[in-house]
Protein backbone atom coordinates (compact mmCIF):
# COMPACT_ATOMS: atom_id res chain seq x y z
CA UNK A 1 0.00 0.00 0.00
CA UNK A 2 1.69 3.25 -1.21
CA UNK A 3 1.95 6.09 1.41
CA UNK A 4 -0.30 9.37 0.92
CA UNK A 5 2.17 12.52 -0.69
CA UNK A 6 1.09 14.41 2.50
CA UNK A 7 2.48 11.30 4.73
CA UNK A 8 5.35 10.40 2.71
CA UNK A 9 6.48 13.98 2.78
CA UNK A 10 5.96 14.47 6.12
CA UNK A 11 8.10 11.64 6.77
CA UNK A 12 10.82 13.16 4.98
CA UNK A 13 10.48 16.59 6.30
CA UNK A 14 10.95 15.13 10.08
CA UNK A 15 14.32 13.50 8.54
CA UNK A 16 15.04 17.00 6.75
CA UNK A 17 14.24 19.01 10.40
CA UNK A 18 16.75 16.66 12.50
CA UNK A 19 19.44 16.76 9.38
CA UNK A 20 19.56 20.25 9.18
CA UNK A 21 18.25 21.67 12.89
CA UNK A 22 20.64 19.37 15.03
CA UNK A 23 23.41 21.82 15.47
CA UNK A 24 25.49 20.18 17.96
CA UNK A 25 28.48 23.06 17.58
CA UNK A 26 25.36 25.52 18.59
CA UNK A 27 26.21 26.46 22.59
CA UNK A 28 30.07 26.73 21.95
CA UNK A 29 30.10 29.10 18.78
CA UNK A 30 30.83 32.26 20.87
CA UNK A 31 33.32 30.13 22.73
CA UNK A 32 34.81 28.54 19.66
CA UNK A 33 35.27 31.93 17.45
CA UNK A 34 36.29 34.10 20.22
CA UNK A 35 38.40 31.56 23.24
CA UNK A 36 39.58 28.40 20.55
CA UNK A 37 40.47 30.98 17.26
CA UNK A 38 41.21 33.84 19.61
CA UNK A 39 39.30 36.12 17.50
CA UNK A 40 37.15 38.69 19.41
CA UNK A 41 33.42 39.38 20.66
CA UNK A 42 32.82 42.16 17.93
CA UNK A 43 34.26 39.88 15.05
CA UNK A 44 32.32 37.21 16.69
CA UNK A 45 28.88 39.63 15.82
CA UNK A 46 30.62 40.61 12.32
CA UNK A 47 29.85 36.87 11.23
CA UNK A 48 26.21 37.02 12.81
CA UNK A 49 25.58 40.18 10.91
CA UNK A 50 27.33 38.36 7.50
CA UNK A 51 25.11 35.58 7.74
CA UNK A 52 22.20 37.36 8.73
CA UNK A 53 23.00 39.92 5.66
CA UNK A 54 23.47 36.78 3.67
CA UNK A 55 19.70 35.58 4.60
CA UNK A 56 18.13 38.42 3.85
CA UNK A 57 19.60 39.37 0.77
CA UNK A 58 19.15 35.73 -0.76
CA UNK A 59 15.28 34.74 0.78
CA UNK A 60 13.62 36.46 -1.56
CA UNK A 61 14.81 35.61 -4.23
CA UNK A 62 15.41 32.16 -3.44
CA UNK A 63 11.57 31.86 -2.10
CA UNK A 64 10.77 33.14 -5.94
CA UNK A 65 12.58 30.18 -6.91
CA UNK A 66 11.27 27.26 -4.85
CA UNK A 67 7.68 28.95 -6.37
CA UNK A 68 8.77 28.64 -9.23
CA UNK A 69 10.90 26.29 -10.56
CA UNK A 70 10.70 23.44 -7.23
CA UNK A 71 10.79 23.18 -3.41
CA UNK A 72 12.73 20.08 -3.50
CA UNK A 73 15.31 21.35 -4.89
CA UNK A 74 16.14 24.17 -3.15
CA UNK A 75 15.43 22.30 0.62
CA UNK A 76 18.85 19.68 -1.41
CA UNK A 77 20.79 22.42 -1.98
CA UNK A 78 20.22 24.23 1.06
CA UNK A 79 21.06 21.22 3.12
CA UNK A 80 24.27 20.80 0.94
CA UNK A 81 24.72 24.28 1.59
CA UNK A 82 24.61 23.78 5.86
CA UNK A 83 27.15 20.42 5.20
CA UNK A 84 29.70 22.86 3.00
CA UNK A 85 29.15 25.62 6.00
CA UNK A 86 29.79 22.76 8.55
CA UNK A 87 32.96 21.92 6.66
CA UNK A 88 34.54 25.51 6.39
CA UNK A 89 34.15 25.68 10.14
CA UNK A 90 35.89 23.19 10.94
CA UNK A 91 39.22 23.67 8.40
CA UNK A 92 38.87 27.15 9.64
CA UNK A 93 41.97 29.23 11.13
CA UNK A 94 41.19 32.77 10.88
CA UNK A 95 38.08 35.28 10.14
CA UNK A 96 38.09 34.51 5.93
CA UNK A 97 36.88 31.09 6.31
CA UNK A 98 34.53 32.06 8.55
CA UNK A 99 33.11 34.59 6.90
CA UNK A 100 32.85 32.10 4.04
CA UNK A 101 31.52 29.56 6.32
CA UNK A 102 28.79 32.27 7.42
CA UNK A 103 27.98 33.12 3.80
CA UNK A 104 27.60 29.30 2.91
CA UNK A 105 25.45 28.96 6.10
CA UNK A 106 23.38 31.75 4.84
CA UNK A 107 22.56 30.42 1.69
CA UNK A 108 21.41 27.30 3.47
CA UNK A 109 18.58 29.06 5.65
CA UNK A 110 17.18 31.19 2.41
CA UNK A 111 17.15 28.41 0.56
CA UNK A 112 15.30 26.11 3.02
CA UNK A 113 13.40 28.52 4.87
CA UNK A 114 10.17 29.48 2.91
CA UNK A 115 10.41 26.53 0.52
CA UNK A 116 10.07 23.68 3.43
CA UNK A 117 6.88 24.96 5.07
CA UNK A 118 5.27 25.58 2.01
CA UNK A 119 5.71 22.44 0.74
CA UNK A 120 4.49 21.11 3.85
CA UNK A 121 1.64 23.04 3.28
CA UNK A 122 0.50 22.50 0.10
CA UNK A 123 1.48 18.34 0.64
CA UNK A 124 -1.34 18.22 3.63
CA UNK A 125 -3.80 20.16 1.27
CA UNK A 126 -3.26 18.06 -1.58
CA UNK A 127 -4.70 15.82 0.50
CA UNK A 128 -7.64 18.35 2.50
CA UNK A 129 -5.51 18.12 5.74
CA UNK A 130 -4.17 21.86 5.38
CA UNK A 131 -6.11 22.26 8.70
CA UNK A 132 -3.61 20.09 10.50
CA UNK A 133 -0.63 21.82 9.45
CA UNK A 134 0.10 23.32 13.22
CA UNK A 135 0.00 19.95 14.74
CA UNK A 136 2.77 18.45 11.54
CA UNK A 137 4.86 21.30 11.47
CA UNK A 138 5.40 21.37 15.35
CA UNK A 139 6.21 17.83 15.30
CA UNK A 140 9.11 18.56 12.61
CA UNK A 141 10.51 21.03 15.32
CA UNK A 142 9.68 19.07 17.96
CA UNK A 143 12.01 16.23 16.59
CA UNK A 144 14.86 18.50 15.67
CA UNK A 145 14.86 20.19 18.86
CA UNK A 146 14.53 16.33 21.13
CA UNK A 147 17.49 15.15 18.46
CA UNK A 148 19.59 18.07 19.74
CA UNK A 149 18.49 17.54 23.41
CA UNK A 150 19.47 14.17 23.59
CA UNK A 151 22.74 15.29 21.37
CA UNK A 152 24.43 18.13 23.56
CA UNK A 153 25.06 16.57 26.41
CA UNK A 154 27.11 13.88 24.67
CA UNK A 155 28.53 16.66 22.72
CA UNK A 156 29.96 18.26 25.65
CA UNK A 157 31.41 14.81 27.14
CA UNK A 158 32.95 13.80 23.27
CA UNK A 159 32.85 16.07 20.77
CA UNK A 160 34.51 19.12 22.68
CA UNK A 161 38.19 18.68 23.60
CA UNK A 162 39.53 20.88 25.87
CA UNK A 163 38.42 24.39 24.56
CA UNK A 164 37.77 23.09 21.04
CA UNK A 165 34.41 22.00 19.93
CA UNK A 166 35.41 21.56 16.46
CA UNK A 167 34.42 18.11 16.21
CA UNK A 168 30.86 18.80 16.69
CA UNK A 169 30.67 20.46 13.77
CA UNK A 170 31.96 17.85 11.69
CA UNK A 171 29.10 15.68 12.99
CA UNK A 172 26.42 18.63 12.57
CA UNK A 173 28.01 18.56 8.94
CA UNK A 174 27.27 14.84 8.53
CA UNK A 175 23.29 15.28 9.67
CA UNK A 176 23.29 17.90 7.00
CA UNK A 177 24.48 15.50 4.37
CA UNK A 178 21.78 12.81 5.58
CA UNK A 179 19.38 15.68 5.29
CA UNK A 180 20.02 16.46 1.43
CA UNK A 181 19.20 12.52 0.93
CA UNK A 182 15.81 13.00 2.18
CA UNK A 183 15.06 15.97 0.45
CA UNK A 184 16.02 14.01 -3.02
CA UNK A 185 13.36 11.51 -1.85
CA UNK A 186 10.61 14.34 -1.31
CA UNK A 187 7.68 14.36 -3.89
CA UNK A 188 6.34 17.87 -5.76
CA UNK A 189 2.82 18.49 -4.75
CA UNK A 190 0.14 19.07 -7.01
CA UNK A 191 -0.63 22.64 -6.90
CA UNK A 192 -1.74 26.37 -8.89
CA UNK A 193 -0.35 26.53 -12.28
CA UNK A 194 3.53 28.33 -10.97
CA UNK A 195 3.65 31.75 -12.17
CA UNK A 196 7.01 34.00 -13.95
CA UNK A 197 9.35 35.12 -11.18
CA UNK A 198 7.52 38.72 -11.83
CA UNK A 199 3.83 37.62 -11.29
CA UNK A 200 5.29 35.77 -8.22
CA UNK A 201 7.49 39.22 -7.06
CA UNK A 202 4.16 41.24 -8.03
CA UNK A 203 1.41 38.98 -6.35
CA UNK A 204 3.01 38.86 -3.11
CA UNK A 205 3.82 42.06 -2.85
CA UNK A 206 0.21 43.03 -3.41
CA UNK A 207 -0.56 40.19 -0.45
CA UNK A 208 1.52 42.13 1.67
CA UNK A 209 0.11 45.46 1.04
CA UNK A 210 -3.46 43.99 1.58
CA UNK A 211 -3.44 41.55 3.94
CA UNK A 212 -2.35 43.32 7.58
CA UNK A 213 -3.08 40.07 9.19
CA UNK A 214 -0.04 38.53 7.56
CA UNK A 215 1.95 42.18 7.91
CA UNK A 216 1.09 42.46 11.74
CA UNK A 217 2.30 38.21 12.33
CA UNK A 218 5.49 39.06 10.39
CA UNK A 219 6.40 42.09 12.13
CA UNK A 220 5.34 40.57 15.75
CA UNK A 221 7.74 37.13 14.39
CA UNK A 222 10.48 39.75 13.95
CA UNK A 223 10.51 41.05 17.50
CA UNK A 224 10.43 38.23 18.96
CA UNK A 225 13.02 36.32 17.02
CA UNK A 226 15.44 38.80 17.92
CA UNK A 227 14.69 38.71 21.84
CA UNK A 228 14.66 34.45 21.80
CA UNK A 229 17.59 34.21 18.77
CA UNK A 230 20.29 36.85 20.39
CA UNK A 231 20.06 34.66 24.06
CA UNK A 232 20.63 31.54 22.14
CA UNK A 233 23.44 32.73 20.60
CA UNK A 234 25.12 36.18 21.12
CA UNK A 235 24.24 36.41 24.36
CA UNK A 236 24.24 32.72 25.56
CA UNK A 237 27.93 32.52 26.58
CA UNK A 238 28.40 35.79 28.13
CA UNK A 239 25.28 35.33 30.40
CA UNK A 240 26.49 32.07 31.48
CA UNK A 241 30.41 33.62 32.02
CA UNK A 242 28.65 36.41 34.35
CA UNK A 243 26.88 33.69 36.19
CA UNK A 244 30.03 31.79 36.80
CA UNK A 245 28.37 28.56 35.26
CA UNK A 246 31.11 25.51 34.28
CA UNK A 247 32.01 25.07 30.64
CA UNK A 248 31.37 21.52 31.19
CA UNK A 249 27.36 22.33 32.05
CA UNK A 250 26.77 24.41 29.30
CA UNK A 251 25.56 22.01 26.75
CA UNK A 252 23.32 20.05 29.53
CA UNK A 253 21.71 23.80 30.06
CA UNK A 254 21.30 24.06 26.42
CA UNK A 255 19.78 20.61 26.00
CA UNK A 256 17.39 21.62 29.00
CA UNK A 257 15.85 24.52 26.50
CA UNK A 258 15.62 22.12 23.71
CA UNK A 259 14.13 19.60 25.62
CA UNK A 260 11.51 22.55 26.73
CA UNK A 261 11.55 23.46 23.17
CA UNK A 262 10.74 20.40 21.41
CA UNK A 263 7.53 19.80 24.38
CA UNK A 264 6.03 23.03 23.46
CA UNK A 265 6.48 23.01 19.88
CA UNK A 266 4.83 19.58 19.84
CA UNK A 267 1.74 20.79 21.64
CA UNK A 268 1.62 24.37 19.94
CA UNK A 269 -1.21 23.35 18.09
CA UNK A 270 -2.91 22.20 21.03
CA UNK A 271 -2.43 26.01 22.02
CA UNK A 272 -3.73 27.60 19.21
CA UNK A 273 -7.21 25.77 19.40
CA UNK A 274 -7.53 26.34 23.01
CA UNK A 275 -6.51 29.61 23.56
CA UNK A 276 -6.24 31.18 20.15
CA UNK A 277 -3.29 33.21 18.20
CA UNK A 278 -3.61 36.31 20.08
CA UNK A 279 -3.52 34.71 23.26
CA UNK A 280 -0.71 32.52 22.76
CA UNK A 281 1.27 35.51 21.03
CA UNK A 282 0.83 37.41 24.04
CA UNK A 283 2.11 34.91 26.40
CA UNK A 284 5.17 34.60 24.35
CA UNK A 285 5.67 38.24 24.22
CA UNK A 286 5.29 38.22 28.54
CA UNK A 287 7.66 35.28 28.96
CA UNK A 288 10.57 37.11 26.70
CA UNK A 289 10.29 39.89 28.66
CA UNK A 290 10.15 38.14 32.26
CA UNK A 291 13.19 36.33 31.15
CA UNK A 292 15.32 39.17 29.79
CA UNK A 293 14.01 41.12 33.47
CA UNK A 294 15.30 38.23 35.34
CA UNK A 295 18.99 37.32 33.64
CA UNK A 296 19.45 41.48 34.87
CA UNK A 297 18.74 40.27 38.42
CA UNK A 298 20.07 37.41 38.72
CA UNK A 299 24.28 37.50 39.14
CA UNK A 300 24.69 33.52 40.03
CA UNK A 301 24.33 30.25 38.22
CA UNK A 302 20.83 30.62 38.61
CA UNK A 303 21.11 31.97 34.99
CA UNK A 304 21.28 28.56 33.36
CA UNK A 305 17.85 27.82 35.13
CA UNK A 306 15.93 31.67 33.59
CA UNK A 307 17.41 30.13 29.90
CA UNK A 308 14.67 27.18 30.11
CA UNK A 309 12.32 29.98 29.26
CA UNK A 310 13.69 30.85 26.16
CA UNK A 311 12.46 27.04 25.50
CA UNK A 312 8.56 27.88 25.61
CA UNK A 313 9.45 30.73 22.73
CA UNK A 314 11.90 28.71 20.38
CA UNK A 315 9.28 25.85 20.47
CA UNK A 316 6.42 28.13 19.85
CA UNK A 317 7.37 30.95 17.73
CA UNK A 318 7.97 29.22 14.70
CA UNK A 319 4.91 26.52 14.51
CA UNK A 320 2.51 29.88 15.39
CA UNK A 321 4.20 32.44 12.84
CA UNK A 322 4.32 29.94 9.89
CA UNK A 323 0.75 28.41 10.99
CA UNK A 324 -0.76 32.02 10.33
CA UNK A 325 1.20 32.87 7.58
CA UNK A 326 0.19 29.85 5.81
CA UNK A 327 -3.23 30.26 7.16
CA UNK A 328 -3.85 33.80 5.71
CA UNK A 329 -1.74 33.24 2.20
CA UNK A 330 -4.90 33.36 -0.34
CA UNK A 331 -2.41 31.22 -3.09
CA UNK A 332 0.63 28.61 -3.27
CA UNK A 333 2.04 30.13 -6.34
CA UNK A 334 3.68 32.32 -3.99
CA UNK A 335 3.45 30.67 -0.74
CA UNK A 336 7.15 29.93 -0.33
CA UNK A 337 7.99 33.42 -1.56
CA UNK A 338 5.85 35.34 1.62
CA UNK A 339 7.38 32.95 3.69
CA UNK A 340 10.80 33.74 3.13
CA UNK A 341 10.15 37.18 3.33
CA UNK A 342 8.92 36.60 6.92
CA UNK A 343 12.20 35.11 7.50
CA UNK A 344 14.31 37.64 5.78
CA UNK A 345 12.81 40.36 7.58
CA UNK A 346 13.07 38.64 11.21
CA UNK A 347 16.87 37.64 10.45
CA UNK A 348 17.60 41.38 8.99
CA UNK A 349 16.32 43.00 12.51
CA UNK A 350 18.85 40.03 14.41
CA UNK A 351 21.55 40.67 11.62
CA UNK A 352 20.94 44.63 12.79
CA UNK A 353 21.26 43.61 16.80
CA UNK A 354 24.21 41.15 16.04
CA UNK A 355 26.07 44.27 15.52
CA UNK A 356 25.05 46.38 17.91
CA UNK A 357 25.27 43.99 20.59
CA UNK A 358 28.28 42.13 19.75
CA UNK A 359 30.02 45.82 19.85
CA UNK A 360 28.46 46.94 23.17
CA UNK A 361 29.60 43.49 24.70
CA UNK A 362 33.32 45.04 24.04
CA UNK A 363 32.71 47.84 25.01
CA UNK A 364 30.19 48.17 27.86
CA UNK A 365 28.09 46.13 30.68
CA UNK A 366 26.31 42.83 29.98
CA UNK A 367 23.52 44.58 31.25
CA UNK A 368 23.55 47.32 28.47
CA UNK A 369 23.87 44.99 25.92
CA UNK A 370 20.56 43.25 27.27
CA UNK A 371 18.67 46.41 27.52
CA UNK A 372 20.02 47.56 23.84
CA UNK A 373 18.80 44.07 22.61
CA UNK A 374 15.66 44.38 24.56
CA UNK A 375 15.53 47.83 22.29
CA UNK A 376 15.89 46.82 19.05
CA UNK A 377 13.35 43.82 19.34
CA UNK A 378 10.57 46.36 20.42
CA UNK A 379 11.11 48.37 17.21
CA UNK A 380 8.85 45.63 15.05
CA UNK A 381 7.15 45.12 17.96
CA UNK A 382 5.80 48.15 17.62
CA UNK A 383 5.70 48.67 13.87
CA UNK A 384 3.08 45.66 14.24
CA UNK A 385 0.88 47.52 17.17
CA UNK A 386 0.80 50.57 14.91
CA UNK A 387 -0.10 48.59 11.45
CA UNK A 388 -3.20 46.69 13.53
CA UNK A 389 -3.94 50.42 14.51
CA UNK A 390 -4.20 51.64 11.34
CA UNK A 391 -5.63 49.09 9.82
CA UNK A 392 -8.31 49.23 12.53
CA UNK A 393 -9.12 52.76 11.74
CA UNK A 394 -9.53 51.92 7.91
CA UNK A 395 -12.03 49.52 8.59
Amino acid sequence: MSLSISTRNYRLSLIYSVGTRTSLYWPYMYHYVTHTLDLTATQFGVLKAIYYLTVVLCEIPFGVIADRVSRKATLLVGALAYAAGCLLYGLASGFTTLVAAEVSFGFGTALASGAGSALLFDSLRSDGRSDQYARYEGRCRAAALLSTTLALPATGLWLVRGDDPVLAYWVTGALSAAAALAAALLLEPLREPRGTAVEIGRESLRELMENSGVRQLIFFGAGIFVWMRAANSLLFNPIMNAGAVPLSWWGTSMAAVGLIAAAVAWRTDYSLQRFGERRTCLAMLVLSLAMYWAWGATHSPAVAVIFCLNGLTVGALPVVVQSGINRRVASSRQRATILSVESAISRASYGLAALAVGSLLDSTTLTVALVATLAIGCVPLMLGALDARLTARRS
